[in-house]
């Protein structure tokens, strides 16, 4: 993927390096993590390399908070063709879209990890400007995802819109062993008091290797389509509740390399199939 040197593409757009953290480097260092609006709004998030990152999805808007959310894929096929940036996943995001927890699956190089491989990771863009992720942990095709995204410490019924911390913690992991983590003890802030009321029950986002915007071709994405299933949500109460996904299908890019990314929503609501 050819970024600039001091940018990363992440699952949420394109983000300078200052922004950018991971349990690494902060095991490495032992020092603080940095303050909220340290560096320049201009080395912040900036315009990702193609208006049509997200290629299909399936969203619903809660209407209750979330408590936790979890999902299950299967690692698909590697590309036919090298030269893409791709990340599968599902996550929730605050009523603002200021914020999201994600587990991530990508195959590329976004910047500062990656290439030619299945890769799986658990990223936070954060309220004040910053981005954290998990270890990076190699998969394979075949392997079984389960990711989840749950509280682990905050309030319940007693919750509301003006007074609500909570604790998260996302998790990527999987039936032949590889798993990764992102909780408090990397991430600080995922202490907070955004309610996730935004989610996201499946997405694929591609990117072109070259910043030109001409689309992916379509032996640049995996050779088979993904199917996420057992989706299961509960809100902050711990009562179960079902999305009425809404799918979502990028047409500017099958206009351009004639791609049919299509979404399909189950019967029950509990699965979600992408083909593209």
């Amino acid at each position: 993927m050819k970024t600039t040197g001091n940018y990363v593409l992440t699952p949420q757009g394109l983000v300078h390096k200052s922004r950018i953290h991971t349990a690494e480097q902060k095991g490495a260092s032992g020092a603080p993590w940095p303050a909220p609006n340290r560096f320049p709004p201009s080395n912040s998030v900036m315009q990702a390399m193609c208006p049509n990152g997200w290629k299909a999805s399936a969203t619903f808007a809660a209407a209750v908070p979330l408590g936790k959310m979890s999902v299950k894929f299967k690692v698909p096929e590697q590309p036919a063709m090298d030269g893409a940036l791709i990340y599968l996943f599902a996550g929730a995001e605050n009523a603002q879209m200021r914020t999201i927890l994600q587990p991530v699956l990508q195959w590329g190089y976004n910047g500062t990890f990656g290439g030619e491989c299945w890769k799986l990771s658990c990223w936070h863009a954060s309220v004040d400007g910053q981005w954290y992720h998990s270890t990076p942990v190699d998969v394979s095709t075949g392997d079984i995802v389960t990711g989840t995204v749950e509280v682990v410490q905050g309030p319940a019924r007693d919750c509301t819109a003006k007074d609500c911390t909570c604790t998260w913690r996302i998790t990527a992991s999987t039936e032949q062993g590889p798993s990764t983590v992102l909780d408090e003890s990397i991430d600080p802030s995922l202490a907070m008091s955004s309610l996730m009321l935004f989610l996201i029950g499946a997405a694929l986002e591609a990117y072109p290797e070259e910043a030109c915007c001409t689309g992916i071709a379509r032996e640049q994405y995996p050779a088979s389509g993904t199917i996420f299933t057992d989706i299961e949500l509960t809100d902050l109460a711990g009562y179960r509740f079902v999305a009425d996904w809404n799918a979502r299908c990028d047409l500017g890019d099958n206009a351009l390399c004639g791609c049919k990314n299509t979404v399909q929503i189950g019967v029950d609501k509990s699965t979600i199939t992408l083909k593209y």
